[in-house]
């Protein structure tokens, strides 16, 4: 069985909004809270039985008893509207289980998506995803990215989907990117000539910042990334505001709010601009044409990662108007701007060559 026909033996892609929405992880989540829920007006019935001479039981029944119905009435009102959305199916393209190594015990897990119809070596994309999100954030992108004729490789990020190991580890979610790099090289396949990295958020930090110093990537392409951290995370934030709000749920998640300078560094991709690799890591000054190694995309109303950060990145690796794109609306997730990314993506890497 030659290469071509190894490729079409696995199963083509189908995703639907389940598999590949913005939130997949809200059918699982909404499961378990009605399962919760449940669970408690069973144990308040109970109690009440029990007690009938006491009203509060009965109050408190009932208040379960709506809340409970409540929430089934917005997961079916959810589950009726994702379900007109006709599923994507794409026979061009197909995918395969991929298990990534890095060391402790940990893989990154995920899909790789394949051209059928394209013949080896490939060129190949890393996408990687925000945090707190998982891999299909950005399978609008890898799907078309793979109807090109480049290879996909899309892996929940550690801490992540189906991804063990801490998501608070921002060294080690960092240096996974290099562990991907290697695994590549393994791939007789894969063009190591042509590597990319796509990311939007944390992703697209670790694209600029780990993906920009290492030669092996050829380009790099950030969606909504910070360009100094603790001046993103440290600016002054009104009281109660969406990101004030923000804020603290990374606070109680575990996220650094407040990093030091040398936490700061290893996130700040306009502090690293016209740098690469040396020994143990180092940024040493680097010839680079950034009009051919970067691409940054921003949603001016992204009240996370404010337009200031994408102005400053831009001024920090010297881009050209045809290097960056800064959408009116869409906010950090960059809804409804599905079309324009893939549009900008593909046409400026058909620009240099890259497929």
């Amino acid at each position: 069985m030659d290469k071509s026909e190894e490729i079409r033996a696995t199963h083509s892609v189908t995703l639907d909004w389940r598999t590949a929405g913005y939130h997949s992880g809200w059918f699982q989540g909404s499961r378990k809270v009605l399962g919760i829920l449940l669970f408690l007006v069973v144990v308040e019935f109970v109690i009440w039985i029990s007690y009938p001479e006491v009203e509060f039981f009965l109050r408190v029944f009932f208040i379960l008893l709506i809340t409970t119905a409540s929430w089934l009435l917005l997961v079916g009102l959810v589950n009726h509207i994702t379900a007109q959305w006709v599923p994507i199916s794409a026979p061009d393209v197909v995918s395969k289980n991929l298990h990534i190594p890095i060391g402790g015990e940990i893989t990154l897990n995920g899909l790789e998506f394949l051209p059928a119809r394209a013949t080896p070596p490939y060129p190949v994309a890393i996408t990687l995803h925000g945090y707190n999100s998982e891999r299909g954030q950005l399978n609008y992108i890898n799907l078309a990215l793979c109807q090109l004729g480049i290879a996909v490789l899309s892996y929940d990020q550690r801490g992540h989907g189906n991804t063990r190991g801490d998501r608070n580890d921002t060294l080690f979610l960092i240096r996974d990117l290099n562990r991907t790099l290697d695994y590549i090289r393994t791939r007789p396949d894969f063009d190591v000539s042509r590597v990319i990295v796509v990311g939007i958020s944390l992703g697209a930090i670790i694209a600029l910042y780990e993906g920009y110093l290492d030669p092996r990537v050829r380009h790099v392409i950030g969606l909504a990334t910070t360009s100094e951290y603790k001046t993103m995370i440290a600016e002054n934030i009104k009281p109660l505001s969406k990101k004030w709000w923000w804020k603290l749920k990374q606070r109680i998640g575990g996220l650094e709010v407040d990093p030091s300078t040398l936490q700061s560094r290893l996130v700040s991709p306009a502090l690293i601009a016209n740098s690469r690799k040396s020994y143990f890591d180092t940024p040493v000054p680097w010839e680079v044409d950034n009009t051919q190694r970067v691409l940054v995309l921003q949603c001016a109303n992204d009240y996370i990662v404010k337009p200031d950060n994408f102005e400053r990145n831009v001024k920090a690796f010297h881009l050209p108007p045809q290097n960056v794109l800064l959408f009116r609306k869409g906010g950090h997730a960059f809804i409804r701007q599905e079309m324009g990314i893939v549009g900008k993506i593909a046409g400026w890497l058909k620009e240099r060559h890259f497929f």
